[in-house]
């Protein structure tokens, strides 16, 4: 295919519901979104509309107005006038991201331990089940379950900014893209569950203070293996 041949990989351009659900640029979009986060679209990767297009079997139209939506989230940039490339991934967005989780969760943790319930603590076992359960290549359902993990978990702080930050930080493209890098390695994944269940047995136990170390203890472990994965990258 003219798209293999120009240097890149296969894209899979699938939409939700029928045609009509979804607009062709968002499944543009999102399938574009989903192999820059995954690593399949490369740092510096040449993105050349003509053959995206011929790829996708789509006009040239939403595969450009698909790439300025990636460009203002800055997962692409545009260069001159010969098209875009694929942003570049840094060890400084990722210290980004682990930055302001490491200064708001463990506080977010120790904020919410008096209001957590039988409930929460049965979500949380439930979501640990699930993250077991699941396939390491399944990085897609891994994220959200993660996710779901980790806003449970600050949910009940009453500090309603903390918790607004940590949603809208794990809703950004670099909290996905961090994500795909660290589960580069299984045994990463692997040793993330354990995390999550110790952090849960530390609630479960009524230790505020063991949760609140383990807590921070599983996210400056998660930024280490994540920088490690882009070094070996």
């Amino acid at each position: 295919m003219e798209a293999v041949s120009a240097g890149l990989p296969e894209i899979s351009l699938t939409r939700n519901g029928s045609e009509s659900d979804e607009p062709l640029v968002d499944a543009v979009y999102n399938a574009l979104r989903d192999a820059i986060c995954d690593g399949r679209l490369a740092s510096n990767q040449k993105l050349p509309q003509i053959p995206l297009a011929e790829h996708l079997g789509i006009s040239r139209t939403p595969v450009r107005d698909a790439l300025q939506r990636l460009a203002q989230e800055g997962l692409v940039r545009a260069v001159s006038f010969r098209g875009f490339v694929v942003s570049e991934f840094s060890t400084r967005e990722v210290l980004d991201v682990y930055q302001v989780r490491i200064a708001l969760e463990p506080m977010a943790v120790g904020e919410a331990f008096p209001s957590y319930t039988r409930m929460d603590l049965a979500r949380l076992g439930d979501l640990c089940d699930r993250m077991q359960s699941t396939d390491v290549a399944d990085l897609s359902d891994l994220y959200a379950l993660n996710g779901d993990f980790h806003r449970v978990l600050v949910e009940p702080c009453p500090n309603r900014v903390a918790v607004r930050t940590l949603t809208q930080l794990w809703a950004l493209p670099s909290s996905l893209r961090v994500f795909h890098a660290q589960a580069s390695s299984g045994v990463a994944m692997r040793d993330s569950v354990g995390e999550h269940r110790q952090i849960l047995a530390a609630l479960e136990k009524g230790d505020r203070d063991l949760a609140v170390k383990r807590v921070e203890a599983h996210i400056r472990k998660a930024e280490k293996d994540t920088i490690a994965a882009l070094d070996e990258g």
